[in-house]
């Protein structure tokens, strides 16, 4: 029995098994014995009934199309194998019929993933970007701390931008009132968009208990086709004006928001985790740059099935996080404006960046002699243990093959990541950049708590919300 290989452009792997009559007919009496223990015949202990009573049964024709399906797939494994192609299906032979007595050929086409090839990389050099914070950024983070801590204080003058408006509110297109509100609250704005796009110009000016009636026309890419572009009759009592004050940055309000006794420490802690922030984005920068330069020299056929296998990890990836801030995911996509497909579609060039930077990590690993000893796969396994306390212990000899193989292959990308970081790059430290491997079996329940500093930084980091958005009932009655 011999194999013979030859690659398609399409990323498949066509494999020839030449297979002898000997041969088949050995590998026949194995699914004979094979199915002679799971059939029950009457009169006949499980294994012990008459190969011919078996081929009545099943058909002498059915029980050697096994037989060569059986050779045929263990063959391309092992020449998969010894080319270092990772097979993406199992391979069928689809044999329908036997000339018994003569060799067969049997073609099967199964999509496969080759090693690939790496080109020389070593000459290549990347500068990590400077790092600084300076002090108008621990501003910044203050001024949005003092933004959250504000209160609104009700003042007796004509409503300006920027002011927080009590209002009772009837909107009415036609003979039809499409909002309807009573007390309600929102901040003035220069550019809401909607079904009250252009409203706030229109209070501007008006004083407490003041009625306005006015005439706006609608979008017209309003969601609602029955109301876009159409005119809407605005009935508006202003109730209530309310202006922003702001705290003062003092010793009182550094411990209210920080928990820390001044302004000068809490500038200092604030200044620290913004650095702490950014040498991590430096880092992870850095690490993505020297992976592409690296990548430019990898020549990799990626089948579109494992792109696709990619994209759905991705999606199931983000719902689980997702998920766990209770938002729904085809929500998210909804929000986005984007549907399942396109999305899909978004996701692809990341998918085969993912793919083909694992098998970069994977040929680097291997030209560098770099392995994984079985301390290393011990320590994940510690990891593991030591952040499910009151779990059942797992030990290493209890992890399924597959796993102690995806420990393994984690560990080896994340080692010749540091590797490429040390010898490509400037960086003095490379700690930061691999992720940790610990992450694929550990499932950690809760989010650790920060120092109030690094809840203040994230704070600030997070986008803004489009203007008017206080106004929820507002985009509710939309």
């Amino acid at each position: 029995m011999n194999v013979t290989v030859e690659t398609t452009p399409e990323s498949d792997a066509q494999f020839t098994v030449h297979l002898d009559w000997p041969t088949i007919d050995k590998a026949s009496e194995k699914v004979y014995q094979r199915l002679a223990k799971t059939q029950r015949i009457p009169g006949f202990r499980p294994g012990h009934a008459p190969r011919s009573i078996i081929e009545r049964m099943v058909g002498r024709d059915a029980l050697y199309e096994e037989a060569i399906e059986d050779l045929v797939r263990n063959a391309v494994v092992a020449s998969a194998r010894e080319h270092e192609m990772t097979l993406l299906a199992t391979p069928h032979a689809h044999v329908h019929e036997i000339h018994y007595g003569e060799e067969h050929d049997v073609t099967v086409t199964v999509p496969v993933l080759g090693k690939g090839e790496l080109a020389d990389y070593h000459d290549i050099h990347v500068e990590q970007e400077p790092v600084e914070v300076t002090d108008e950024d621990v501003d910044k983070v203050i001024e949005n701390a003092r933004e959250r801590e504000a209160i609104w204080v009700p003042v007796d003058r004509p409503a300006q931008m920027g002011d927080r408006v009590t209002v009772a509110l009837k909107v009415v297109v036609g003979d039809k009132t499409i909002s309807d509100l009573k007390n309600h609250e929102f901040t003035l704005v220069e550019d809401r968009t909607g079904l009250y796009t252009g409203m706030d110009h229109e209070i501007v000016g008006m004083s407490e208990d003041e009625t306005k009636e006015f005439t706006l026309t609608l979008p017209a890419d309003y969601p609602r086709e029955d109301l876009a572009g159409k005119e809407a009759q605005y009935t508006v009592t202003l109730e209530q004006v309310a202006i922003k004050e702001l705290p003062e940055v003092d010793d009182e309000f550094a411990q209210k928001v920080s928990k820390l006794d001044s302004v000068e420490a809490m500038r200092e802690s604030i200044r620290a985790e913004l650095l702490q922030q950014r040498l991590a984005t430096a880092r992870r920068n850095l690490r993505d740059k020297v992976n592409d330069a690296v990548m430019e020299r990898l020549t990799l056929s990626v089948p579109s099935m494992l792109v696709d296998a990619e994209v759905e990890d991705i999606i199931q990836d983000l719902a689980r996080v997702l998920g766990s801030n209770q938002i729904d995911f085809m929500r998210y996509l909804q929000l986005m404006g984007k549907s399942l497909d396109q999305y899909r579609e978004e996701t692809r060039p990341e998918a085969l960046r993912r793919i083909r930077q694992r098998r970069m990590l994977e040929l680097v690993a291997e030209k560098e002699g770099i392995t994984v000893t079985p301390q290393e796969v011990q320590q994940v396994v510690d990891a593991y243990n030591a952040t499910t306390p009151g779990a059942r212990r797992l030990r290493l000899s209890q992890l399924q093959p597959n796993q102690r193989r995806a420990i393994e292959n984690s560990l080896l990308r994340d080692k010749a990541q540091d590797w490429l970081i040390k010898h490509l790059t400037d960086a003095e430290s490379s700690a930061t950049v691999s992720d940790d491997p610990a992450a694929m079996l550990a499932t950690l329940s809760g989010e650790a708590d920060g120092t109030p500093a690094e809840h203040m930084v994230s704070q600030a980091a997070e986008p803004s919300a489009p203007a008017g958005t206080e106004s929820s009932s507002a985009s509710e009655a939309e």
